[in-house]
């Protein structure tokens, strides 16, 4: 397919919020997804911090946080995660996906993996962070004792937490 450019994907975004505002009730909060980076041209702008910051910005929305997909794209794109984390629109999050993905080969790939200490810790650090996180989303689905799991894990320590 055709490989859009910056101002082409900026323009394209403009109009599809546009769009939403006008046809979703005003209460509704929109958000958009940082994507996970793979090296082909299709992923070097969407995944670009200074991309996403302007788009979240300039329209007045709200980032959805894939800890996977940051993992990934830092990894792929050999950058440290921290680093890339904070090119980021982290001030504007309102929700996070949160599972974990493979990182044991030279390219990354979102497996949707349970979660494990280390994702739960970043969960756990963005939250006392960023106090815009309203929603949280488990993406494991591999088999529902897991994913039930992961949700119950999250909910105590949470709980745990915020006591």
């Amino acid at each position: 397919g055709k490989v859009f450019s910056r101002d082409e994907m900026l323009n394209s975004s403009t109009k599809n919020i546009d769009w939403l505002r006008k046809t979703l009730n005003s209460d509704i909060k929109i958000a958009i997804e940082n994507n996970n980076y793979y090296p082909t041209e299709a992923y070097g702008v969407v995944t670009d911090g200074e991309f996403l910051s302007e788009l979240v910005f300039e329209n007045n929305i709200y980032l959805l946080f894939d800890i996977a997909h940051a993992l990934i794209t830092a990894h792929n794109k050999f950058q440290d995660y921290n680093k890339y984390k904070k090119t980021l629109p982290l001030d504007r999050v309102i929700q996070l996906h949160i599972c974990k993905p493979d990182l044991s080969s030279r390219i990354a790939y979102d497996t949707h993996d349970k979660p494990d200490a280390r994702i739960y810790e970043e969960v756990f650090s963005l939250i006392a962070e960023y106090p815009s996180i309203e929603y949280l989303t488990v993406e494991y689905y591999k088999e529902k004792e897991g994913l039930i799991d992961s949700i119950k894990q999250l909910k105590h320590s949470l709980d745990f937490e915020l006591i």
